[in-house]
C-alpha cells in the first residue's frame, strides 16, 4: 500500500507538509549498503534514517512490526510507487490541497 500521511508526527520528522509512504513486509526489504539507524520516535513507533546523510527513510509501528513503511521520496524509482490513499486527513495542514479522487481517512486505514 502506498499513501499520503498527513499526521503531525510525519510532518515534524520529515519537515514536509505531507509524507508519502510505501508499506512492505519487513522480510521483503533489503538495504543495498548499510541498514538504516533506528530510533524510537514515539510510544507507538520507531523511525529509521541514513546515518551518513540523515535522510528519513522509514517508519515501523510496534503494533505491526512485521511491516515497514519506506519514504517514497527516497526510492530509486518513486514514480513506480503512486499513492492510493490519504491517511490522517484530520491532521492535514489547512493550506495544503491535494486535488485527487483517492480515498481519504481521517485517521489510519481500517483494514
Amino acid at each position: 500500500m502506498v499513501g499520503y500521511c498527513h499526521c503531525e508526527m510525519c510532518r515534524r520528522a520529515s519537515g514536509a507538509p505531507v509524507t508519502v509512504w510505501a508499506t512492505f513486509p519487513v522480510a521483503s526489504v533489503e538495504f543495498p549498503r548499510t541498514a538504516p539507524t533506528l530510533r524510537p520516535s514515539s510510544d507507538i513507533a520507531s523511525r529509521g534514517f541514513c546515518a551518513a546523510c540523515g535522510s528519513a527513510l522509514l517508519w515501523q509501528g510496534k503494533a505491526s512490526a512485521h511491516l515497514m513503511d519506506i519514504a517514497v521520496g527516497t526510492a530509486d524509482e518513486p514514480e513506480r510507487l503512486a499513492p492510493r490513499e490519504h491517511l490522517w486527513t484530520g491532521n492535514a495542514i489547512s493550506w495544503l490541497h491535494v486535488e485527487d479522487a483517492l480515498p481519504r481517512h481521517r485517521r489510519e486505514r481500517k483494514s
